[in-house]
């Protein structure tokens, strides 16, 4: 179903993205660096998505760097809860499971123009 065409569209998922990002933000200030940890790791592998999305979609290349940037944001934030080394793993870990969720939930552009037409693949 379109979502566009639902009754209450503009209400309810408006509502919902503004709760959720207010309770993920509440959580970012936590004295358990556990909870702080599983925030910013939520954080990096959906913005990975995001950047995944826009290039497998077909978007300029320069669209992934809107929600590149949150992702060396979690990373920064990984780094001053944890040390260097353990950010850097919990943050390609949570890009892994970005983009494995990226070619499981995104389909990819159709090119218009095959890259091989059949003139340029005959060799004879």
């Amino acid at each position: 179903m379109d979502r566009n065409n639902e009754a209450c569209h503009g209400r309810f998922f408006g509502m919902q993205r503004f709760f959720l990002s207010v309770g993920r933000g509440y959580l970012n200030f936590s004295t358990s660096n556990a909870v702080v940890i599983g925030v910013q790791c939520y954080i990096a592998a959906f913005h990975t998505g995001a950047v995944f999305t826009h290039l497998r979609v077909g978007h300029h290349p320069a669209a992934a760097a809107a929600p590149g940037i949150f992702i060396v944001i979690a990373f920064a934030v990984l780094a001053i809860r944890d040390n260097f080394v353990l950010a850097l793993l919990e943050t390609l870990a949570s890009v892994a499971v970005g983009v494995a969720l990226g070619f499981v939930l995104v389909k990819p552009k159709e090119r218009s123009v095959p890259l091989l037409s059949p003139e340029e693949g005959d060799t004879e």
